[in-house]
């Protein structure tokens, strides 16, 4: 259709010059009906497609870095009038596999916030373009759009006897080969913040900390404030700890997707993992240092927490676990007060929250730990199958 990206990028170029938005080139494609992955891109696509109306051309093919040396040029770089959002577009007239794409649209969208720092994340739409839609692209596309909830549009250039007009890639065909979105407990890991109150070890108030609750749920929220701001995904509850020996009368777990551990997907999908690959090195890490989950970024968590709570308790973390330990000692010795989500976690609990609302159960809060366990019983597959890397590299036959 192109003999070049070239020849694209000129097609384009004089197309949008010739129309208000860069949706009047997009053929017409219904988005409903799609459930769970596909629904996730469909929502993608109608945000984007929303800000496709009335679009300024800022650039074409142009360096937009603002250091000198530096050449960042993005295909096309329009400014949505009607919605106030700076739309990319990342054009792509190869066959071969390739994640190019997704790494120049986050160098644009980096350098971007070096001429409008506070530009969120939601304001920036990314529009790739491609003649070819191979696995590694929709790989990126999947993960961005489902994990980090970026703004994509996928579009293919089709041509019609002599006139070309862009077609919207079925959210199926970006899932197709994906792995499933499903988790198991072993995926997800943290600990519980025991918030002791050492009075009680000379007969103090064990009802004392009960003035406090208000406190405890703005760390909660600060907890999942901080959560969001790091990228992460996962979900915390406060609870009345109901064990008559304790001196720690309430408690918040704390829980975040430990990353590494969902590297065991791919031995379901690749045949032979190549221990000089980049993913038998990443595999490999996980069996010879056995990253839990437990690192910098849910400690920054533990410690945002702890702003909140040291002024009347003594908060300690411990119980370094996996979901599955930590809930079960949570739902023996608990009694429920609230749930706070981010990240996948807070979009399932408010999609689930707003079907309450239309089912006339207009009391549901918006922190129901009730809730936010039927939030985790849909997301988490108990029938998954997790494979522990740390025993990748054993061999029962070998000597040790």
């Amino acid at each position: 259709m192109f003999a070049s990206e070239a020849a694209m990028q000129a097609w384009l170029t004089k197309e949008i010059s010739q129309v208000y938005g860069l949706g009047e080139l997009i053929a017409p494609k219904s988005l409903d009906g799609y459930t769970g992955e596909e629904k996730r891109i469909a929502e993608s696509y109608s945000y984007c497609i929303d800000c496709l109306n009335y679009n300024y051309p800022i650039s074409f093919d142009e360096n937009i870095s603002l250091k000198s040396g530096d050449i960042l040029r993005p295909d096309v770089l329009l400014y949505s009038s009607e919605s106030e959002t700076i739309v990319l577009v990342e054009l792509k007239n190869i066959k071969e596999p390739t994640r190019q794409a997704g790494t120049e649209l986050s160098a644009y969208a980096a350098e971007l916030r070096s001429y409008i720092p506070l530009l969120a994340s939601s304001d920036i739409i990314s529009v790739i373009i491609s003649t070819e839609w191979p696995t590694l692209l929709r790989h990126y596309v999947f993960n961005e759009i489902t994990w980090h909830q970026r703004k994509i549009l996928c579009l293919k250039p089709v041509q019609d006897k002599t006139k070309i007009s862009l077609e919207i890639v079925d959210p199926k065909e970006i899932t197709e080969g994906n792995l499933s979105l499903s988790i198991a407990d072993d995926h997800l890991s943290g600990f519980h913040i025991c918030l002791y109150d050492m009075g009680l070890y000379s007969g103090g108030d064990i009802k004392r900390l009960d003035s406090h609750v208000q406190q405890m749920l703005t760390a909660l929220r600060y907890i999942a404030a901080k959560g969001t701001s790091q990228g992460n995904n996962g979900f915390a509850f406060l609870w009345r700890n109901s064990h008559p020996e304790t001196i720690a009368p309430y408690m918040i777990t704390v829980v975040n997707i430990a990353p590494f551990s969902t590297l065991e997907r791919f031995l379901r999908i690749v045949d032979e993992i190549k221990p000089e690959s980049i993913l038998g090195r990443f595999i490999n890490i996980c069996a010879e240092h056995d990253p839990t989950g437990h690192g910098a970024s849910l400690g920054t968590q533990s410690e945002s927490a702890m702003e909140f709570l040291g002024s009347f308790c003594s908060p300690q973390a411990e119980g370094f676990m996996n979901w599955r330990h930590l809930k079960e000692f949570m739902l023996e010795n608990g009694d429920l007060i609230a749930f706070q989500a981010w990240g996948f976690f807070e979009t399932e609990y408010f999609s689930l929250l707003k079907n309450e609302y239309n089912e006339g159960k207009v009391t549901t809060t918006a922190h129901d730990p009730n809730l936010g366990l039927r939030v985790l019983e849909k997301i988490i597959d108990s029938e998954y199958q997790f494979i522990d890397l740390t025993y990748f590299n054993y061999h029962p036959e070998e000597p040790d």
